[in-house]
């Protein structure tokens, strides 16, 4: 044990590490918990939650380690990795520590546990959501699945796959070929609409205008990252904003309003000359909430034509925000975002990871302008048409759907959590009754008729 306990924890962490953005390699995905899983044989339940943390914080370390040196600047910090990752090798712990406790283990059995660990992420909405789900994020196939029971039916299938591979498969050649499935991308998609989107850390109208005015099609929808208007728009007043859109590109960008006591974190769309359009951040992220009021409306603006709707930043971590959005009838979503920097650009990549479930899942296309990293135009079936690289002043650019699609997803919402919800319920049902069945019942107590029908001794009446 001295060696396999250490052993297992980095084999999980490289497996976790090559499967989570940025390097998104969806095979590694289904197999990351089977060392802890196989592990749980030989330790208790408690160590096994330690482990797991353990592992995370391995895998976060790992992660921190600079390997793209202009993605790491004095300032960027390991902070939100090794959180985030440390939470990810806890659920995995967790998950390890459940399976080595349970005597039954068939389909059913491996399916009520994945459906717990699906419920588990449904938990960590309130705060900082985690999926395994995001490992398949390159994944044609399963952001086919995305397109019909969200990134939940994705994470149940994940979780389930990495039970069923901790015992040698019976046809090897399955496997196999399921894992060259994985690695199909994503369908590819294009449209007659122009888009662009800046990677920029200036809010300085000197430094953002020479840029904008660089935009090579005066079509194009251009999406600024959120902020970057905090040092323009004063008093409320956008018209620095507008005038600029009056003879270049329209611009979707995000400012604080005047709203009291805290103001929203609004985006503005402006195409020639006018603001059309304006949007309340619905999700303040982290110490965000206690600077901005979070927003209640959803709004899609008709530009040119083209239904486009309005989120920002930390929105797209929340798959009923961002549907709420697309059943408003939006084509393209524009999203400003904000991520906190990060050495390798990991925080941004993960962020990134979220507009192809979101796309997928929803029919629509997303293009995310970030301040330093992973900016991207991720078209309807989560296809990535385009990415700026990390730690660098870019424009990309892209030409998208004006039209969304039909999706599962966007039509009934989150069948799959409310179907792991039930799926639950049930296996916990199961459990009961043959713990009933291992107490017996009081009627066992009785003695045998054959005793209870023996004779009184001598001297004794009835």
């Amino acid at each position: 044990m001295i060696w396999r306990i250490p052993a297992a924890m980095l084999a999980t962490a490289v497996l976790l590490l090559l499967a989570l953005p940025p390097v998104g390699f969806a095979p590694a995905g289904m197999v990351a918990a089977v060392p802890l899983l196989l592990l749980s044989e030989k330790v208790r339940a408690f160590y096994m939650v330690a482990i797991g943390a353990l592992t995370g914080f391995l895998a976060g370390k790992i992660a921190s380690i600079p390997m793209i040196p202009r993605a790491t600047h004095a300032e960027a910090n390991d902070g939100w990795i090794m959180l985030g990752l440390t939470l990810f090798g806890l659920m995995i712990g967790v998950f390890a520590a459940i399976w080595s406790r349970m005597r039954h283990r068939n389909l059913g059995s491996m399916a009520g546990l994945a459906a717990m660990m699906v419920l588990l992420e449904w938990v960590t909405l309130t705060a900082l959501p985690l999926h395994l789900g995001l490992t398949q994020y390159r994944s044609g196939a399963m952001l086919l699945v995305a397109s019909v029971g969200g990134i939940w039916l994705v994470s149940f299938l994940v979780w389930l796959a990495n039970l069923a591979l901790t015992k040698v498969p019976t046809w090897p050649w399955v496997v196999v070929g399921l894992f060259v499935m994985l690695l199909l991308p994503a369908i590819p998609d294009s449209g007659p609409v122009p888009v662009a989107a800046i990677q920029t850390e200036s809010a300085f109208l000197g430094d953002l205008e020479p840029l904008h005015r660089r935009v090579t099609n005066a079509k194009s929808l251009t999406i600024w990252p959120e902020l970057s208007a905090s040092q323009i728009v004063a008093d409320n007043d956008t018209s620095a904003l507008a005038n600029l859109s009056r003879s270049t590109s329209t611009i979707v960008t995000t400012f604080r309003d005047e709203f009291k006591p805290l103001p929203h974190n609004v985006a503005g769309l402006f195409a020639l000359g006018r603001e059309v359009a304006r949007y309340e951040k619905r999700k303040p992220f982290a110490a965000e909430a206690k600077m901005h009021a979070p927003g209640k409306r959803v709004v899609v603006a008709d530009w040119r034509g083209v239904p486009v709707g309005l989120n920002i930043c930390f929105d797209s971590c929340y798959p009923a925000v961002m549907r709420d959005t697309a059943r408003a009838g939006a084509a393209i979503v524009a999203l400003p975002t904000l991520d906190p920097n990060s050495p390798n650009g990991w925080i941004q990549a993960i962020h990134d990871a979220f507009g192809n479930f979101r796309a997928a899942e929803l029919g629509v296309s997303i293009v995310r302008a970030d301040i330093i990293s992973h900016s991207s135009v991720i078209t309807r079936f989560g296809a990535v048409q385009s990415r700026a690289g990390p730690a660098r002043e870019e424009i990309i650019y892209g030409t998208v759907a004006d039209r969304p699609i039909w999706t599962v997803y966007k039509a009934f919402g989150d069948w799959a959590l409310v179907a792991c919800l039930l799926g639950f319920a049930v296996y916990l049902g199961s459990i009961v009754r043959r713990f009933d069945r291992s107490l017996g019942t009081p009627t066992d107590l009785r003695l045998p008729s054959s005793e209870a029908a023996a004779p009184a001794p001598p001297g004794q009446s009835d």
